[in-house]
């Protein structure tokens, strides 16, 4: 009887401590607590390779070419449609698909503070045919020069009514493909050693 009565004690006070449930702490909303913003930093950061060039025809760091879209502009920009809009170059005419006539921007600035020729798209184009990076999608372009009025006239082995549609390449000063740091015309320049960017379109100095 003893033994019986000891388990059944036992049994209530296991059910009366799995049926108990543990206060929570109380939460006071009443003061809010100040925020606090830290603004000793506002600069923002882009990865990239230091140890590989920032030149867009040079690079393979995928990084780099990221961080030089914001450095140098494309001649032709493509719209959500995939249709060519202007970029460096205003506008375009070809009679046969065949000789291609380019307007350049003469009014854009490039970071060095001279404006964009026609030599400059010339350098380009010719640098992009040799490089790993375009060479396959310009293989048919036979000449590349610099035409009347500043215009850049574009030569094809065979005609291409499409061809603007290439030609969303990056745009570096002449004779600079030597260089890890190439001035551009974008939104953003090198500064110092081209770890840092700056913006070029707020940039005083100019």
């Amino acid at each position: 009887m003893k033994r019986l009565f000891a388990l059944l004690l036992s049994l209530s006070l296991l059910l009366c401590a799995c049926g108990t449930k543990t206060a929570e702490p109380e939460i006071s909303y009443d003061e809010e607590e100040p925020v606090v913003v830290d603004q000793t930093d506002d600069i923002f950061a882009i990865n990239y390779n230091s140890q590989d060039s920032m030149n867009p025809y040079s690079t393979m760091n995928s990084l780099n070419q990221i961080a030089g879209q914001l450095v140098y502009e494309q001649l032709v920009q493509l719209d959500d449609s995939f249709q060519p809009q202007p970029g460096l170059f205003l506008s375009w005419t070809t009679e046969d698909g065949t000789v291609w006539n380019f307007q350049p921007d003469t009014s854009r600035l490039f970071h060095d503070g001279h404006a964009l020729t026609a030599e400059d798209v010339v350098y380009s184009i010719n640098t992009a045919r040799e490089s790993d990076l375009y060479t396959a999608r310009l293989r048919n372009i036979t000449d590349v020069a610099v035409g009347e009025e500043g215009a850049v006239v574009i030569t094809l082995n065979r005609a291409n009514t499409q061809f603007p549609v290439l030609l969303t390449i990056p745009v570096i000063e002449n004779n600079a493909m030597s260089y890890t740091y190439p001035s551009g015309t974008g939104p953003y320049r090198y500064e110092g050693d081209g770890t840092t960017l700056v913006d070029f379109e707020d940039d005083a100095s100019w």
